[in-house]
């Protein structure tokens, strides 16, 4: 959230960004100042928090979130599971 830190990083000349910090409201964040204070075309932020990943989706942001498709891939897998049971 350093905007100093974000400009020597090159964020002005990016194409894209992708936001992978320890903290979701941190990547939230640094995403949404990546998209709106500096006009990135494409910015990806990486949210673990399912029900917060929906709202930030449903409001603009790209997000990726891990936990949603590991429960979506296990899902899959004891149903498929007990199909062929």
């Amino acid at each position: 959230m350093d905007i100093p830190l974000l400009r020597d990083a090159g964020i002005e000349d990016a194409d894209a960004v992708v936001v992978t910090t320890d903290g979701d409201n941190s990547n939230i964040v640094i995403g949404q100042i990546a998209q709106k204070q500096f006009k990135v075309p494409s910015v990806v932020v990486r949210v673990l928090d399912p029900a917060r990943a929906e709202f930030f989706r449903t409001r603009g942001l790209n997000v990726v979130c891990p936990t949603s498709s590991a429960i979506a891939g296990l899902t899959d897998a004891v149903l498929s599971v007990g199909a062929t049971a």
